[in-house]
């Protein structure tokens, strides 16, 4: 799995921001396991836990319908952006559907904190929005240490 940015794609990238639980309710979690800053943008991998007849929903959406967690990003305050992910592995058993993606945010917020929503009604997670604090970005994408 490698971020769909050319430069990107040579970088470790940076740490800006560390796990937390985005939303947690009714046989549903959301994660984003960190955000790494790289030198055009941010790397996101969120993961998506569905039991019961949320994860039953899951993947009869999956397959009939190609849905997927809706995920917004942006400075909190403006406007955010649709952002799709670039890689996705899902695995489901009887009673639990579990999803990780990558997202990738072009560019960065010169912003201290970030406001990122995620949503897939329907499965039954609601629009659900969290405020992530993070340092100056294009400080840290200058510590992003290089591959090659």
């Amino acid at each position: 799995m490698d971020v769909p940015d050319r430069v990107a794609a040579q970088e470790l990238g940076n740490i800006a921001h560390g796990p937390m639980l985005i939303a947690a309710d009714k046989g549903i979690v959301v994660g984003v396991r960190c955000v790494l800053a790289h030198s055009t943008g941010l790397h996101l991998p969120i993961v998506l836990v569905a039991r019961g007849v949320n994860a039953d929903a899951a993947r009869r959406r999956l397959r009939e319908h190609g849905d997927e967690l809706r995920l917004t990003l942006g400075p909190s305050g403006t406007a955010q952006v649709r952002v799709t992910a670039f890689a996705t592995q899902s695995a489901s058993s009887e009673d639990e559907y579990r999803q990780e993606s990558a997202y990738w945010y072009s560019g960065l917020p010169d912003s201290a904190t970030l406001s990122l929503t995620v949503s897939w009604p329907e499965i039954g997670l609601p629009t659900t929005a969290a405020v992530l604090e993070v340092p100056n970005l294009a400080t840290l994408a200058r510590g992003a240490l290089p591959l090659l």
